[in-house]
């Protein structure tokens, strides 16, 4: 048990906890309630891996947490926020080279090829 936070201490409710026991390979999750308490309830006697995420924040993850037969822990979740990341794709047509011939013309005025050193 143990209560999903932001960085400020406010509550987040609403988000999955998960608690997996690595060695069997055994999961479970529960969802933090309008006070971001989370509960287990009955967890078998193992080493557990314990991790939260929710919109907006970082996942967190506390590795080998250790319960024991009739043992009530309190983990306690700070949930940082999460980085804003932008993406930009520019797309743009390029010009097509003219390949068919090595070829360049161009048509020059008088004035211009006066003008020519």
């Amino acid at each position: 048990m143990g209560y999903l936070l932001d960085p400020s201490g406010k509550p987040i409710a609403g988000s999955p906890v998960t608690a997996v026991d690595a060695l069997h390979s055994l999961g479970r999750q529960v969802l933090s309630n309008d006070s971001g308490l989370y509960r287990f309830p009955e967890l078998p006697a193992a080493a557990y891996e314990i991790s939260a995420i929710a919109p907006g924040f970082e996942k967190v993850t506390v590795r080998n947490i250790k319960v024991e037969v009739n043992a009530q822990l309190r983990i306690d979740l700070h949930l940082p926020i999460a980085a804003i990341k932008q993406a930009v794709l520019v797309t743009s047509a390029a010009e097509r080279a003219q390949t068919e011939s090595s070829e360049l013309g161009m048509v020059l005025d008088q004035q211009t090829i006066e003008s020519l050193p």
